[in-house]
């Protein structure tokens, strides 16, 4: 078989791909009420995964980029 590699002792927590919504809230500095009602409203991307909302990381970088260049 194949030889097995691992992460490195450095190499730190691994790097989220999805946030909650209080995740998003936190990061953004909204308050909790606010992050929600943007959420449902598609102002903010997310994804419903079962009853709960994920915000993708890679959608929420894209979207604060555009948010920059003014979009």
């Amino acid at each position: 078989m194949g030889e097995v590699v691992g992460l490195p002792a450095d190499a730190g927590p691994p790097v989220k791909l999805v946030y909650t919504v209080e995740e998003t809230a936190a990061l953004l500095g909204l308050s909790r009420g606010l992050a929600y009602e943007l959420v449902r409203a598609g102002t903010i991307p997310a994804e419903r995964a079962g009853r709960r909302w994920i915000v993708p990381r890679a959608r929420l970088d894209a979207w604060l980029a555009g948010l920059d260049r003014g979009a």
